[in-house]
């Protein structure tokens, strides 16, 4: 599996052998700065056009963003924080009630 951050990198990636790759740098390299939520295009765009198969990683922080991610095209998904990071799970939800107010 190749962490990738852009199209050409995982086509690369793929064409060295990866059997997998991962969406898990995109907002995470220079090249991707500023894109701090899943990016379904790209998820959609690597299902297309990349051999290997897509593993969607990063930002994915609930379950209807995991399912978007799965009918983008990814064959699978990683979910880290959004379910071991308990600070951040509370933050969401206090500040979800505290706009609610």
């Amino acid at each position: 599996m190749a962490d990738c951050d852009n199209i050409e990198n995982a086509l690369a990636c793929a064409g060295a052998g990866a059997d997998f790759v991962g969406t898990t740098m995109r907002g995470y390299t220079p090249e991707t700065t500023g894109i701090n939520d899943v990016d379904f295009g790209f998820i959609a765009q690597l299902a297309r056009e990349c051999p290997a198969k897509v593993i969607a990683e990063g930002h994915i922080h609930t379950p209807e963003q995991a399912v978007q991610a799965l009918y983008a095209g990814a064959f699978a998904l990683v979910v880290g924080g959004a379910i071991t990071r308990p600070a951040e799970i509370t933050a969401r939800y206090t500040a979800a009630i505290n706009n609610h107010k």
